[in-house]
């Protein structure tokens, strides 16, 4: 019978790689993101924002304001595996869109004397409303009727760092 011989060598955790897909600008307005990553040993991704206006819950990004956003993908490892290189990927969030919801002024009677004014943006920005022409006066959002005529009034929205300007709506009315 042959002696028997032992060896003893170390099993080392294996090497990861992350892949994590470059992730398109877009406008703010788009709100949020899922992100996509795998590790090459099947453990979960998670994932942080390095910098910029943007916050992170699971693999959900909420964008919080116009600029460029760096995001990490990370496996921090386990007792088979060492953890993975991070890998960063940067996307720009654009100014948002916005439209305003201005319904048309109904023709009145002079009687009526003033009007409230409703309009709303989309991005929930104030909206501000002048007059184009014709017989009334504006203070913030009320009309007051001055005669009889046409009147034509403007809605708009200037837009902020996070939006764009809106097209202004117009209404006409007598």
């Amino acid at each position: 019978a042959a002696n028997e011989v032992s060896k003893t060598f170390v099993v080392r955790q294996a090497a990861q790689t992350i892949s994590f897909a470059s992730i398109e600008d877009r406008s703010y307005s788009t709100n949020t993101i899922t992100l996509s990553g795998s590790a090459s040993s099947g453990l979960g991704v998670s994932y942080r924002v390095d910098s910029g206006p943007a916050t992170v819950s699971g693999n959900i990004v909420s964008l919080t304001g116009s600029g460029i956003v760096a995001m990490v993908a990370s496996q921090a490892g386990d007792a088979k595996y060492l953890a993975a290189t991070p890998v960063t990927k940067t996307f720009a969030v654009r100014q948002g869109a916005q439209t305003i919801t201005f319904a048309a002024l109904a023709d009145t009677a002079y009687s009526t004397n003033t009007i409230t004014l409703l309009g709303s943006a989309s991005s929930g920005l104030p909206v501000n409303f002048s007059i184009e022409s014709g017989p009334a006066t504006l203070e913030g959002s009320v009309l007051s009727l001055t005669g009889v005529g046409t009147v034509v009034v403007i809605a708009s929205q200037g837009g902020d760092v996070n939006y764009l300007a809106a097209d202004s709506v117009t209404s006409t009315f007598i």
